[in-house]
């Protein structure tokens, strides 16, 4: 099972209809971490990774 979680977490922020900074910012984090982590620059940690979930308020599992 490969996971695509810059697809994913692009895909979730898209369907809230928000930017990157607003994602970032509704987490509590930076525009690059956000933009790092959609172009596939970073793998988030697992902190991170509930940060965007409760941020877009979905399962951790969704972003997988």
């Amino acid at each position: 099972m490969t996971c695509d979680v810059h697809n994913q977490l692009r895909r979730a922020r898209e369907q809230n209809g928000w930017s990157q900074r607003q994602l970032a910012r509704a987490a509590g984090m930076h525009h690059p971490t956000i933009n790092s982590i959609e172009t596939g620059k970073r793998v988030p940690t697992l902190h991170t990774m509930r940060r965007l979930a409760r941020a877009l308020h979905v399962e951790i599992a969704d972003l997988l």
